[in-house]
């Protein structure tokens, strides 16, 4: 039977990552601590979030303390009507 094109191409698969860095290229946020953020959400709460996954509570809360204080320092002027091109979408009161 001859193969086409198309058949050989239903055995490959994209699989990719996104990470996001600062201009140093340290790490901000990746697979891990997206992970934890969404079982966080799932489970309602970090410690079962923690349990599932292995992490210690302590460590995952200095992770997120981190991530939380870069993240508002630069998507987020002083004054909370405001908020920079970079980050249009977030809002100090919760989800727009």
């Amino acid at each position: 039977m001859e193969k086409t094109f198309s058949n050989e191409l239903s055995d490959i698969h994209l699989h990719y990552k996104i990470w996001m860095s600062d201009n140093e290229n340290k790490g901000i946020l990746g697979d891990g601590k997206w992970q934890i953020l969404k079982l966080i959400e799932n489970k309602g709460s970090i410690k079962a979030a923690c349990d599932e996954l292995g992490y210690t509570y302590r460590r995952t809360g200095v992770t997120l303390k981190r991530l939380s204080s870069f993240l508002v320092s630069r998507c987020w002027k002083n004054n909370a009507e405001e908020v920079t091109e970079a980050a249009p979408c977030l809002h100090l009161r919760g989800k727009s």
